[in-house]
């Protein structure tokens, strides 16, 4: 079959020549909006992930729990809690958690593009995400901050993205405006409950790797998060609502589970899949026969295991104690004779002075074990318990005189 041979040789170098194109061939930007702390995409966190311990001069700890979990009868006041995804969905109990951690003394950072309508009500806005149209780029969206202290030109865009997302609606009583857009929207709140603040951010982009590390922008980022504490007793950044498991409708790429990476890039997903449908091709095709059935060959029987099996078993179903313990004599007996060169025809006081002198063991303890076999050879029946204790008081005598 040497077309066999020549058909696999060209499949193999066909394969080898598409894996060095694949290779070679300059990867596109993926622009998936993950915000993940582990993403070095353009829309990933990574760059304010690592940059977050210096810039509040704490520990990070990240959280992979929902609120509730965390929240939930913490007393602690001086914390800073980030959260920074695309869809924030939240329960109705860590919505009530979270009001009792802010008014306890503690900080929250939320930064997304949608909220649960129950979290938007709570706290009196409504977020939307508004579309930019102008596609001659001369006129880019931009934001900025209202903040005396940066002066008013100063803003921040990208010219090819926009940065999306604003309030329509916000309870003016208990809401302070930090934040605009070019388009004087609002963007930016400072929301007061009790002893605590809550944070809300409605264009989450400008946190992620793209917008900081474009021209100057990372001056925006330092200036939103320079309303937060300084050298907060903690900060916490979130990992349960950004990476989608928690119904946030992201897509499997984003999730947390161990093929994240490889269904997140596609090269790696389109192999993946290549890979089990091929399986499944070899095992369809690979699943009939190809050759008799092979008998079985049972190995050979130990039958010295199954006379002993037998003998056992007439012995167990025959209850006759007193043969069996008689048995043990006879092979205690046999014993003596062969190491000690003794005769066991008369068991008396001579036989037990010259075991004792041979064997070293006690005179008493000779003698209690052979009026033990005297007793035996004149009962005509013994009990189950009797066998036991006569069997135990001749292994440890045999042990005994065998030294």
């Amino acid at each position: 079959m040497k077309w066999m041979k020549w058909y696999i040789i060209i499949i193999l170098a066909i394969l080898a020549l598409y894996i060095l194109a694949e290779y070679k061939r300059p990867q596109p930007i993926d622009w998936t909006e993950s915000f993940d702390k582990r993403d070095k995409i353009p829309y990933g966190t990574y760059v304010l992930h690592k940059e977050a311990k210096s810039l509040f001069g704490t520990d990070l700890i990240d959280v992979s729990e929902p609120m509730y979990n965390h929240m939930n009868e913490n007393e602690d006041s001086g914390e800073v809690y980030v959260v920074i995804t695309k869809d924030l969905k939240t329960s109705k109990a860590d919505e009530n958690e979270l009001l009792n951690y802010v008014a306890n003394g503690n900080t929250v950072f939320l930064s997304a593009l949608s909220f649960t309508s129950s979290l938007e009500d709570t706290l009196g806005f409504k977020q939307e995400e508004y579309y930019f149209t102008d596609s001659s780029g001369k006129n880019p969206p931009a934001i900025s901050l209202v903040n005396p202290e940066f002066s008013q030109d100063s803003s921040f865009s990208l010219a090819d993205h926009a940065i999306d997302g604003h309030f329509s609606r916000f309870d003016t009583s208990k809401s302070l405006v930090l934040g605009m857009t070019s388009f004087n929207k609002v963007n930016f709140l400072r929301i007061n409950i009790g002893e605590g603040v809550i944070y809300i951010h409605a264009a989450p982009k400008v946190f992620t790797n793209y917008f900081i590390l474009k021209d100057n922008n990372v001056a925006y980022v330092e200036g939103v998060l320079a309303y937060l504490p300084k050298v907060p007793d903690l900060l916490l950044w979130d990992d349960f609502y950004t990476s989608g498991r928690y119904g946030n409708g992201q897509s499997v790429e984003n999730s947390d589970t161990p093929l994240r990476v490889i269904l997140s890039r596609p090269a790696l997903r389109n192999a993946y899949f290549v890979a089990l449908a091929t399986i499944l091709i070899y095992l369809l095709f690979q699943s009939k026969r190809r050759q008799r059935i092979i008998p079985i060959a049972l190995p050979v029987r130990n039958a010295t295991l199954d006379f002993v099996e037998t003998i056992s078993r007439v012995y167990y179903n025959q209850r006759n104690h007193l043969n069996i313990a008689l048995k043990k004599v006879t092979y205690l007996l046999d014993h003596i004779r062969t190491n000690y060169n003794l005769q066991t025809q008369n068991l008396d006081d001579a036989f037990i002075d010259q075991l004792s002198a041979r064997s070293g063991v006690e005179r008493e303890r000779v003698s209690a074990i052979i009026q033990q076999i005297h007793m035996l050879r004149a009962s005509t029946y013994i009990s189950g318990q009797e066998l036991l204790q006569f069997s135990k008081a001749a292994d440890e005598f045999k042990k005994a005189i065998t030294g």
